[in-house]
């Protein structure tokens, strides 16, 4: 595995260019982009989406269902997933 790290400013049109060295040329590469500081969340973004989430759980109507119940539904759940637990 080689490794290639370099800073950039991240311009308003978000839009970032790199070269990188010769011997990546022709390679299969992931690129991972980290931030220094922490980002502000969108709504639509991925802890958008949990808060959005949790939300709904909120406005969902409490049952009393036994253990056993729940226990049914999760192996009837599993089950319409197509593959052996």
């Amino acid at each position: 595995m080689h490794a290639h790290k370099t800073r950039v400013t991240v311009p308003e049109s978000g839009h970032v260019e790199i070269d990188l060295p010769a011997n990546f040329r022709g390679l299969e590469a992931e690129l991972i982009v980290r931030c220094e500081r922490r980002l502000t969340q969108s709504p639509r973004g991925s802890w958008g989406r949990v808060h959005a989430c949790l939300e709904q759980l909120d406005k969902m109507p409490l049952t009393n269902r036994t253990a056993e119940e729940v226990d049914v539904d999760i192996e009837a759940q599993r089950g319409s997933w197509g593959e052996d637990p």
